[in-house]
């Protein structure tokens, strides 16, 4: 990590202050490793990674003096320096030079002192930090050493947990804890529960009034940055994100089926994004009930012991617009209960549009959402936006007043932290479109003002990306491969088989399924990808250097296909003939209806080495790390690393060996796809026949780089094993951790590996009791389907995330037998079952997943919609099915198909009525999904409302319908719940 610049002052000046500054007398001790006196100190590394981000310093005699008190000057500076800093890229750390030097603060006694000159002070006050009418007589006492518990407020403001009275009155599990006053506790709380502040273990004590050494700063301001994101990440995207308030979890209720809720309540327009501010003082009712609360000055009210439903939302503020909307705020007994609601201020005089296209350019691509920006207008109201969008023929486009079949084109943006005044447009087609919004107020109807923009709408050049895959290539619906014939590597022996991928990326094709058309059909077990792209026309040419560096050849003619001529094909594949260097360079074009466009060519780069293996200790001598991880595997303990060398998995080391260090990345390879294991692993031919590997490249231009980063941890198998490395580092469940918008790196290649055999197993872990990257199957499972249906319904809690609704006073704790140590791989791979298809392949269990197989007519028995035809039901009665009944065969006697005691028909049955119930009160049909909301196949999703639906009674019980219907299997994972789940919405619904 690169290391900020320092520059040495003469050493009088401020000595013991500025152990934490850029510029000072201290010295860097990097070139020592670290200081002389923390060599063998607990808090080394911590300290070593604050110098290493350039936020503190030593002393010129390079020590730290880490055991020596820490005074409040100091430490506000540690964390605002904390604060400024993107740990994963120093270059777009915001620079302390911005900071306000020399501003006077309210504080008698910071005039002159360092803290307050270098800006540090004004800062902390303006984040809210520090506020001055906390500190007596206007004295801010910068010298003085700082108490534990003015660390731990300080802390819990840095991550955004202002408000002190959601904890007020909290249990902190210290023996002292009766010595933390009211107005610290709340914060103690909220420092300790994100790791930031610890106790003392050898007595169980706080110590709240005890001064904090150097050492002990270093470590919670290193832990910071674990507990949420920095500013330089807002900063270095242009203030587009809000800062987001930390919505903690407030402590249980005491009453039975009641909650707590918080809403924070937000000024809709802020000057500065990056200082979110709060309304406080505003008076938040619920209804029904008249609940009513105040918020604080940091805009936040909290609602105790609230009984679960659904309410209604008023505020009044002074200043401010009225609030109150159609928009429900639900609470449940088993989640966090939270909501964001921005206010727009009273209008004082008439209304003054304008609006701007928050673009580079004015040229955008179609097909893609563009933000309309009307934060410059004044005089607004929430409910004084009119839009009119226009074509270039003078046709109004859409009306998004009047209810369409179709979603709304142009909405305000609604997710957590957005700015309400922008809204979004999505052109359809190239051409030239006028956005125009008339804007009104309460205090001057019918003077409307007007303003509009231009959005050029165009048609935008694909991107081709060439790659080597394992071949035959590719993975099919219907078609099994039981082996791979090569290793998908792009240094490769010579003779070897090289198969090539053309993959495209069109920025007017936003989701995958508009590259495939014709290709994203199910197959009857869901199965909807057989990994083309019918959208585009490719054109391949490859060349050929012998290794003498002579000149490049063209040899187009090696490239074959399994249909059509190889230089045409989306994927071929050619013979390596002769050592040397190939190249294989990719064209694309679209097949767009406005015109086809050509990208530019792009270049794949393949090795081939003749007989160019070496000693398996020439590898081991440099990478004996990796040599380890290896024998705690079963290649490892099969071979002794003879026939399973690193080059069965990277290729030949010969060239990578005598590469200069600059080049040996280019002469060695990894894949993350399963074909490379395929080679030797009947497992390869059996994850086929599985749902995982349906799953490839991503929409990325259908999902925001912050959101596909939460999607890489579980759809791609480099982002899962990286995710899973992050939780493991920081102690915490997969669910727990996620890549953060600076994680840059972690963002997938547009045309990387989906989920492959690495997803789950570690080809080199560094702990023996780890054959896949976690410690059980079952915890394999969980990381990925924490939240997706079929963990919900298995351990009955689809109240808690939200998936599914659980009806207020109703008890949904039944015991679920099937809900094993095992879980999801009690059944899922049992091996019992020995059934094999024509090529060999399991047809049930193992790597399959699969709990049926269709059998020899193809046709899939059981209860509920066909998958590949929701229109045809699925044939109960069929003889021929191959069932993986062992597993339930253990528990149950005599057990003929999954529909023990007819538990599914009757779980589909009252399915059905729900759904007729729920089409009979919407106009005879049901709700569709939102645009992106295709994630709510597995996940919850939202939906286009239900009409006339005030009090959510329909979209609570669809939300069950929803979850059932997802879960295939028709209740089988836990019958009880589901049928509780369905009792309860029907009675709902026929009530309401």
């Amino acid at each position: 990590m690169r290391l900020k610049q320092k520059t040495l002052l003469p050493v009088i000046v401020f000595l013991l202050a500025l152990f934490v500054t850029f510029g000072t007398s201290a010295v860097d001790a990097a070139e020592n490793d670290t200081f002389k006196d923390v060599q063998d100190h607990w808090a080394k590394e911590y300290i070593k990674q604050l110098v290493d981000y350039g936020i503190i310093a030593g002393y010129p005699d390079n020590t730290f003096r880490p055991n020596h008190s820490i005074t409040r000057a100091e430490f506000v500076k540690m964390v605002a320096q904390a604060e400024l800093t993107n740990p994963d890229d120093l270059a777009t750390s915001i620079d302390p030079e911005q900071l306000s030097k020399g501003v006077l603060t309210v504080f008698k006694d910071t005039a002159d002192h360092w803290v307050a000159k270098q800006g540090y002070l004004q800062q902390a006050i303006a984040w809210k930090w520090v506020k001055p009418a906390e500190y007596s007589g206007q004295y801010f006492q910068p010298d003085k050493n700082i108490q534990r518990v003015e660390m731990a407020r300080i802390l819990a403001r840095a991550i955004g947990a202002g408000n002190s009275n959601i904890y007020k009155d909290a249990e902190l599990g210290f023996s002292d804890q009766d010595k933390i006053t009211e107005e610290f506790r709340g914060y103690v709380k909220v420092a300790v529960e994100k790791k930031l502040i610890n106790g003392y273990p050898e007595d169980g004590t706080f110590r709240p009034n005890a001064t904090a050494t150097r050492a002990e700063a270093s470590k919670m301001v290193s832990k910071r940055f674990e507990a949420t994101y920095t500013l330089a990440c807002y900063k270095h995207h242009d203030g587009e994100i809000t800062l987001p308030k930390v919505h903690f979890a407030v402590e249980e209720s005491s009453a039975v089926n009641t909650a707590s809720l918080v809403i924070s309540v937000h000024p809709a327009k802020n000057d500065n994004p990056l200082n979110p501010t709060g309304v406080a003082g505003a008076a938040v009712i619920l209804q029904p009930g008249g609940l009513t609360a105040v918020t604080d000055d940091e805009g936040y009210a909290l609602f105790k012991n609230v009984p679960a439903g659904v309410y209604d939302l008023t505020i009044e503020a002074d200043g401010y617009e009225f609030y109150r909307e159609d928009n429900k705020v639900p609470v449940t007994t088993k989640a966090s209960n939270a909501a964001q609601v921005f206010l727009f201020s009273a209008a004082s005089g008439k209304p003054d549009a304008k609006i701007d296209l928050r673009s580079d350019n004015q040229k955008v691509p179609y097909n893609i959402p563009v933000a309309i920006d009307t934060s410059a207008s004044n005089n607004v109201s929430r409910h004084g936006f009119r839009w009119e969008i226009i074509d270039q023929d003078g046709k109004v486009l859409e009306d998004p007043y009047v209810q369409t079949e179709t979603p709304l084109q142009l909405e305000a943006s609604t997710l957590p932290g957005d700015n309400p005044y922008i809204f979004t447009f999505t052109p359809p087609a190239p051409g030239d479109y006028t956005v125009r919004l008339h804007l009104s107020n309460e205090l001057y109807p019918g003077e409307a003002s007007t303003d509009e923009i231009i959005v050029q709408a165009v048609n935008v050049t694909p991107e081709a990306y060439p790659s080597v895959v394992p071949g035959p290539a590719p993975f099919e619906k219907d078609q099994i491969v039981p082996e791979s014939s090569s290793t998908g590597l792009q240094v490769v022996n010579k003779g070897d088989s090289v198969y090539l991928r053309g993959w495209a990326v069109d920025k007017n094709l936003p989701s995958p399924a508009l590259y495939n058309p014709g290709g994203n059909e199910s197959n009857q077990y869901g199965k909807n990808n057989d990994h083309y792209q019918r959208q585009f026309n490719w054109q391949w040419k490859l060349t050929y250097r012998p290794p003498a560096n002579g000149e490049w050849e063209d040899v187009s003619q090696l490239l074959q296909a399994e249909a059509g001529p190889g230089t045409e094909a989306q994927y071929p594949y050619f013979a390596a003939e002769n050592a040397g260097a190939y190249q294989a360079s990719l064209v694309v074009s679209d097949a767009d209806s406005s015109g086809a466009l050509v990208s530019e060519p792009t270049v794949v780069d393949i090795l081939v080495v003749a007989n160019g293996e070496v000693a398996e200790s020439t590898c081991q001598s440099c990478h004996g790390d990796k040599q380890a991880g290896v024998m705690m595997t079963a290649h490892g303990k099969a071979s002794g690393l003879e026939t399973h060398s690193c080059q069965s998995c990277h290729g030949p080391g010969e060239k990578h060996v005598a590469a200069p260090i600059d080049e040996k990345i280019d002469t060695i390879s990894v894949t993350y796809r399963s074909g490379l294991c395929g080679q030797c692993h009947q497992q390869y031919g059996q994850s086929q026949k599985a749902r995982h590997t349906d799953a490839d490249s991503y929409g990325f231009e259908e999902i925001n780089s912050a959101l596909l980063l939460n999607c890489t941890g579980c759809h791609y198998a480099k982002g899962h094993a990286q995710r899973t490395e992050l939780a493991a580092s920081q102690g915490k469940a997969f669910h727990e951790v996620n890549f953060s918008p600076l994680d840059k790196d972690k963002l997938p290649a547009k045309n990387e590996a989906g989920i492959t055999c690495v997803t789950c197993h570690d080809p080199h872990p560094e702990d023996s009791g780890r054959v896949i990257r976690d410690e059980t199957g079952s915890e394999t499972c969980n990381t990925c389907h924490y939240e997706k249906w079929q963990n919900v319904i298995l351990n009955g809690r689809s109240g808690e995330f939200q998936n599914g609704y659980e009806y207020p006073g109703e008890n949904y704790e039944f015991d679920n037998p099937h809900f094993t140590e095992d879980r999801c791989v009690t059944c899922h791979m049992d091996t019992t079952n020995t059934a094999v298809d024509g090529d060999g392949v399991r047809q049930v269990g193992g790597h399959t997943l699969r709990m049926r197989d269709a059998g020899s007519n193809g046709v899939l028995g059981g209860f509920g919609p066909r998958s590949d035809d929701p229109n045809r039901m699925r044939n109960p009665n069929e003889t021929d099915d191959v069932l993986n009944l062992a597993p339930c065969e253990k528990c149950h006697n005599d057990v003929a198909d999954f529909n023990r005691d007819s538990v599914q028909e009757k779980i589909f049955e009252k399915w059905q009525r729900l759904g007729q119930l729920l089409r009979e009160r919407n106009n005879g049909k049901l709700p569709q999904f939102k645009p992106g909301d295709k994630c709510a196949t597995c996940h919850r999703g939202g939906t286009l409302p239900f009409v006339d639906d005030p009090n959510f009674v329909l979209e609570n019980a669809y939300t069950n319908y929803k979850l059932i219907k997802n879960d295939r299997s028709w209740g089988i994972h836990n019958p009880k719940y589901v049928e509780k789940l369905l009792d309860d919405s029907i009675r709902s619904v026929l009530e309401d």
